[in-house]
């Protein structure tokens, strides 16, 4: 929500500048304007918000309106960060005024009786039903439990490698090996961390909509949340972010177990972003499996200002947990790919020649590590051992480079690089002693079952899609173990594809065409078009 803030005519001792924060309040006692709300900056006078349809610009919202919101109980307060200043004539001739156009900031009331989410969430329930044996009898006398008896509870699927969220009438609970009825499908993170905090929630019925499929209601409450509020609160003051986007983040954290006080240092970490920056929700964030803790640590390191190295085959998630981790922290990052013909040049910038004449433009990769951003050099071990010098003093205590024709450019505190690489890539060799030691190795390992990354990524899949690639994906894995197949066989991104084209095109032909066709030995390909020929019903 914007608004347009005009500066008072006679006061020009507050100086403002894009990024600058200042706080909105209420006016009623104001004789010209009832519903008038000044902006204030260190308890000094800065201006009105514009509320007459002469002052109010096209997508700003009105000085009456953001007065509503003042006076909602659920509010605090409302900061807004200016984003850019503009002129207008006033009635005096030859005499303008200033104003900002300024972004508005939602301070919630933090405590508990007032932040927890008293709304419902639907939920849909369903799964396999030989996996699921009470499925049947929740959705044959579902208005039967209209007054207690589902909840929710949080199970480790060992053979898929995730977390999911089940249903269970609470009487099966009580047995040793219980049965539950149906799974959540597409849970969202507040629902997934908030199991984390307790055993069961309850769920109640909904709807029947299907055979074995139905949906629930689940009040979530947001307490788990509360232990962040003061950090939280410091974020939404600082305008860096909406209370939703934070929430999500600390949602995403908790369901994932990072630990609650490297939660804290991630949200005391945040900062504003300049207006050109933009740090977009990832298609797929990384989720941790089993004993994985990579993205723990990888944000315990980052906290430590430490560059990482992500070793691993493809497919390992390395770029995704990169992208969940700048996300997390809200910070955008530059991403470049290495090969052997990467020279200085391209990673440091060249001179450019325009109608001004010669000019030095720093390569993207520079830049953003100078702008405060995050850079990324994929296939590290795949460029020339000189030119990976150049990461040396930018990486280590120096944290700056000497460009050649531009000159010294020291790293934004706040840049952080990462380097990823693939020890079995054609074209590879090993990593300089002196640039594999500037870097904190994280070695990521294949997937044991592509299912739980499927189920994520594409929650509305047909159970039996899940089952066939995770069938092809498991038999290719073995024979990637035993030699019969390359490391190459192994493709999430294959995978993916598949899966997204299997709307239009039977699963069978899309894991044809994106699993058995991407390896360049004929041998490989027959071998792994048996596998999916054998998964696939005719």
């Amino acid at each position: 929500m914007k608004v347009n803030i005009v500066l008072s005519i006679n006061d020009n001792s507050v100086e403002l500048s894009p990024g600058t924060i200042v706080s909105l309040e209420r006016e009623p006692e104001n004789p010209k304007d009832p519903n008038a709300v000044k902006a204030v900056m260190d308890g000094q006078f800065v201006g009105y918000v514009a509320n007459s349809p002469e002052t109010v610009l096209e997508g700003c919202s009105a000085a009456t309106v953001v007065a509503k919101r003042l006076n909602r109980p659920e509010v605090a307060g409302i900061n807004a960060r200016l984003l850019s200043s503009y002129e207008r004539p006033t009635k005096n001739e030859g005499i303008t005024q200033v104003c900002w156009i300024a972004e508005l900031y939602f301070i919630p009331v933090w405590d508990s009786g007032k932040d927890a989410a008293t709304a419902a969430t639907i939920l849909d329930i369903g799964g396999n039903s030989t996996l699921h044996r009470e499925t049947g009898t929740v959705v044959n006398h579902l208005p039967s439990y209209n007054d207690g008896g589902l909840v929710l509870k949080l199970e480790q699927v060992a053979t898929e490698g995730r977390l999911a969220a089940y249903v269970y009438r609470s009487e099966q609970l009580l047995n040793p090996s219980p049965a539950s009825a149906g799974e959540v499908q597409n849970p969202p993170d507040a629902l997934m961390a908030a199991l984390q905090t307790t055993a069961t929630i309850p769920v109640t019925p909904v709807e029947v909509t299907g055979k074995r499929t139905y949906k629930v209601s689940v009040n979530l409450d947001t307490s788990h949340l509360e232990k962040f509020n003061t950090e939280m609160d410091q974020v939404v003051r600082n305008c860096v972010m909406q209370v939703r986007d934070i929430k999500e983040r600390v949602s995403y954290l908790l369901s994932q177990s990072v630990p609650g006080p490297l939660i804290r240092a991630v949200l005391q970490s945040m900062r504003p972003l300049d207006d050109s920056a933009q740090v977009e929700k990832p298609k797929q964030l990384y989720f941790q499996t089993g004993g994985d803790t990579a993205l723990t640590r990888a944000i315990g390191y980052y906290l430590a200002g430490k560059n990482l190295r992500l070793v691993g085959e493809k497919g390992t998630g390395k770029n995704t947990l990169i992208s969940s981790v700048c996300w997390a922290f809200y910070q955008p990052f530059c991403r470049v790919q290495g090969n052997a013909d990467m020279d200085k040049l391209d990673l440091m910038g060249s001179t450019t020649l325009d109608e001004k004449g010669t000019s030095f433009e720093l390569s993207a990769f520079i830049k953003a590590i100078q702008t405060g951003y995050d850079a990324v050099l994929d296939e590290v071990n795949a460029v020339k051992p000189e030119v990976a010098l150049i990461l040396h003093s930018l990486a280590d205590d120096a944290k700056s480079v000497e460009v050649p024709g531009y000159g010294l450019v020291k790293a934004h505190p706040r840049a952080h690089i990462w380097a990823t690489m693939n020890e079995e890539y054609v074209g590879t060799s090993d990593l300089n002693d002196a640039t594999a030691d500037r870097f904190v190795p994280l070695y990521l390992d294949q997937q044991a079952n592509i299912k739980g990354l499927l189920k994520e990524r594409f929650p509305e899949i047909d159970e039996s899609v899940l089952t066939i690639c995770g069938t092809v994906y498991g038999k290719i894995l073995d024979a990637v173990k035993s030699g019969r197949c390359s490391s190459g066989a192994i493709t999430t991104r294959g995978y993916i594809d598949a899966v997204e084209a299997s709307k239009y095109l039977p699963i069978k032909q899309t894991l044809l065409d994106n699993i058995a066709g991407r390896p360049s030995d004929r041998d490989e390909r027959e071998t792994i078009r048996n596998f999916i020929n054998a998964a696939c019903p005719a």
